[in-house]
Order: structure tokens, then C-alpha cells, then sequence
């Protein structure tokens, strides 16, 4: 049975004769697994199972829709991008409205849509009577992303296990970290400039926001913002209620697609009554996944894992070869998955072995350009591999034998680093072997 909230949420959709939600479909909400889409009955493949229209979908355009509602003001927006019949706002809400009076069109325009997003979204979590409440509520806690290292920085908990981190998970949070407090001062910046009658870090807290931009980062999905906003690709996205509630698989058990109609789903498979459907976010790994979404695959599980070594790589290199590698779109991300070293490393780990002069031969060039299979780098480049995977599983091992468990009462933590290590260890000696085979 349906909790109030996700039968609110159901409502409001269904308001709107253009939904469709089969009745295929129920919502399920684990206190351990989260919320998730089930079947009812079975399915099979290319079943039309959701469209949501677009007024439901909230995206750098709504909101932008919605302030000019609101304040009453035209924003340069054609109008093959606007949506009919925008609610009027709410006089129980004024404060909150004034708020979005003061801005500027040129001022929403500068945001990127982490800052607009995540900032309309606290906004809306204060009013009383929102458009869109029915899907804030069912919005994620901040509670919900414990076990991604970003909470663990930004709340400033779990310090000894963060530094327990590898390298690589450490990077990948700490760039998130600096991401998020840019965001946030953007936002903090623009409202200081406005009349407010409440206090700016008390309308939009630091874990108010927090809450809602790890929303956006991990709700959101792909689409293509119109060329007028001059956005970057990382500003393309939207979120889009109940969709969100399909969670991620290394196998796409669902098709989407955005069209006249709104944001499509079809299912990709047949599936059986009672299961749930899922939905490939894209050939993630268990670190990218963690950071980004709070949670992994056990082990041996994720299809599409990697692990990154550009720490190892780049401390073989000269300032010549980093120049170079610059210059060639090759400098940093270089991975290794189970069953392959990217190509991205073979060209390091050939660069390197490179003096200065001899960076301009045809032997480096035709290699990076797919003219040659670089045959005469293979043997220096290979014991160069195994000297970096080999202090790999040392690493590793090294962690296996310290009893992390001493440093926390919930065991769930010291499992997020075993596992982590754990990936390292099976794809780096899955290669050393094949190496020393």
C-alpha cells in the first residue's frame, strides 16, 4: 500500500490528462534498498510504461518558467520552449515570492543548473504551497547519501576513514567538494544582494542545499538544453518525478526519450511479475558510483568497473611528456578494467619512454594515431604495468590485514573501503597474472 506521500505524488502527475503511468507499475520504498519501481504484472519488451510531460520535469527551462510566474516579468524564452498553463503563485507564500521578484533574467542565465536547480529547490522545500511539493517530498534525505564521501567532508564526520579511502576515491570527492562549495557561494553571493526578510544561510543552509544538490547529482537525467541558454554539456539534465525512482544497473532494463509528449519510458526487457526495473545510468565504477550516487555493486558484480591509476602513471613522467600528452589529449584518466588496459595508459606508458626529441618521430605518432600497434614500447611498457600493478595488491593487501572495524560502529563504512580496495585488488591481479603468465 501506497504511503500518503507517494500517493500525493501520483495525484499531482495524474492532474494532468498527458501522464500516462501503467498500472503495471508500483512504488516500492525500502528502509534498506530505498525506493524503487516494481512490476505488478508481467512485462515484456517495448511496453510503453511512463511519460511524464513536460511540466512535470524540472529543468533549467521550468524554473525559469515558473520565477517569471512568479515575478511577473519576461525572460527572453521562445516560445517553442514555454509550457501552457504555469500555476499562479500563492499569497500564503509572498515571502518566498519576493525572493524571486528581485532576480534578473541575466542573473538566472549565469547559473548553471547544479546552482539553479538546487537552490529553486530549497526555495520550494520552505513554501507552503509549492507546485511542487508532491515530488519534493519524496526527494531523498541527506541522510539517504551517509555513505558518500562527499557528506563525509562537507559534515566534516568520518575523517579517519575518508583518509582510509584510495588515492583515487579521495580525488574524486575532494574535486566534488570543491564543486559544491562553489555552487554554494554562488548562490549564498547572489542572494546577499537581494531584500530578504530572512536570514540568507537560514532560507538555504549549507546541508539544505547539500540535500538537494546531491539530489540533482543523482536523480538527474540526460537532456539537451536549447542552444539559446548557452550551457555546457554538464548543465544538461533534468529530473523528472517518479521516473527517478528507477535505480541503476550495468544492463539497461528500460529505454527512455524525450519528446513532444514529454520524458518516455519503455521497457528494454520481459520481466516477470514482482521484479524490479531498472536502468543502466551509464559504464560506471563502484568508486564513480559511490561518490556520485552513495552507494556499489558487490564485488564481482559491476560489469562496467574500473580502477584509476593516474597517480602511478603521471609519477613516471617528465615535464616533457606531460607537455606532450597535453597537448595530445592524453594526459590523466588512465584506467584499467578487467578485461582491458585502456588505451589512454598504452600511450603513457609508451610516451615515457620518449626523450624529448624523440616525441616528434613517426614511432610515437603513428602509434597514438592507430597507424601502428606500438610493438616496439610493448616490452618496457609491460614492466612498467607490473611494477605499478604489483605495488597495487601490496596496497591491498595491506589494507585486507588492518582491522578497520576499530574505528567505527557501523560496520557498513569499513565494508565501503574493503570493497573499494577489493576492486583494485581483483583487476590489478587479474593483469599482473596474465603479465607474469
Amino acid at each position: 500500500m501506497l504511503v500518503d506521500k507517494y500517493a500525493q505524488l501520483m495525484t499531482w502527475l495524474q492532474s494532468s490528462n498527458k501522464t500516462f503511468i501503467s498500472e503495471k507499475l508500483w512504488i516500492v520504498d525500502d528502509s534498506s534498498t530505498g525506493k524503487s519501481i516494481y512490476t505488478v504484472q508481467s512485462l515484456k519488451t517495448n511496453e510503453h510504461l511512463v511519460t511524464i510531460p513536460r511540466e512535470f520535469m524540472l529543468n533549467f527551462i521550468t524554473i525559469l518558467l515558473h520565477i517569471e510566474k512568479i515575478s511577473n516579468k519576461t525572460f527572453d524564452i521562445p516560445n517553442e520552449y514555454r509550457i501552457a498553463n504555469i500555476p499562479s503563485p500563492s499569497p500564503e507564500d509572498s515571502d518566498y515570492n519576493l525572493i524571486y521578484q528581485q532576480f534578473k533574467g541575466d542573473e538566472l542565465m549565469d547559473l548553471s543548473s547544479y546552482q539553479l536547480i538546487s537552490m529553486f529547490l530549497v526555495i520550494e522545500s520552505h513554501k507552503k504551497n509549492s507546485f511542487w511539493k508532491p515530488f519534493i517530498e519524496v526527494l531523498a534525505l541527506l541522510s539517504d547519501f551517509a555513505y558518500a564521501p562527499l557528506i563525509w567532508l562537507v559534515e566534516n564526520t568520518n575523517e579517519i576513514f575518508f583518509r582510509k579511502l584510495p588515492p583515487p576515491t579521495q580525488a574524486h570527492a575532494l574535486a566534488q567538494l570543491e564543486r559544491f562549495n562553489l555552487d554554494y557561494s554562488v548562490i549564498i553571493n547572489l542572494l546577499s544582494t537581494k531584500y530578504i526578510n530572512i536570514e540568507v544561510e537560514r532560507l538555504i543552509s549549507k546541508r539544505e542545499f547539500l540535500r538537494m544538490w546531491m539530489c540533482c547529482n543523482s536523480r538527474c537525467l540526460y537532456m539537451e538544453l536549447p542552444s539559446f541558454l548557452n550551457k555546457s554539456k554538464e548543465d544538461n539534465f533534468t529530473m523528472v518525478p517518479y521516473v527517478d525512482f528507477l535505480n541503476h544497473s550495468s544492463e539497461d532494463g528500460c529505454t527512455v526519450k524525450i519528446n513532444s509528449f514529454g520524458f518516455q519510458v519503455t521497457s528494454g526487457l520481459n520481466y516477470p511479475e514482482n521484479s524490479q526495473l531498472y536502468f543502466k545510468y551509464g559504464a560506471h565504477s563502484n568508486e564513480f558510483l559511490l561518490c556520485e550516487y552513495g552507494f556499489m555493486f558487490e564485488r564481482g558484480m559491476n560489469s562496467w568497473n574500473y580502477i584509476d591509476i593516474n597517480e602511478q602513471v603521471i609519477a613516471l613522467m617528465e615535464p616533457h611528456h606531460v607537455e606532450f600528452l597535453k597537448d595530445q589529449g592524453y594526459y590523466n584518466d588512465y584506467t584499467v578494467s578487467l578485461s582491458d588496459v585502456s588505451f589512454r595508459v598504452q600511450v603513457a606508458l609508451a610516451v615515457i619512454q620518449e626523450t624529448p626529441e624523440g616525441l616528434s618521430s613517426k614511432r610515437i605518432t603513428n602509434f597514438i594515431n592507430g597507424l601502428t600497434q606500438g610493438t616496439s614500447f610493448e616490452a618496457k611498457s609491460k614492466q612498467m604495468l607490473k611494477e605499478i600493478l604489483s605495488g597495487i595488491v601490496e596496497e591491498c593487501q595491506q589494507v585486507f590485514n588492518t582491522n578497520l572495524q576499530q574505528f567505527s560502529n557501523d560496520e557498513k563504512y569499513s565494508r565501503i573501503i574493503t570493497r573499494l580496495y577489493e576492486d583494485r585488488f581483483d583487476i590489478a591481479k587479474t593483469h599482473l597474472d596474465l603479465l607474469e603468465g
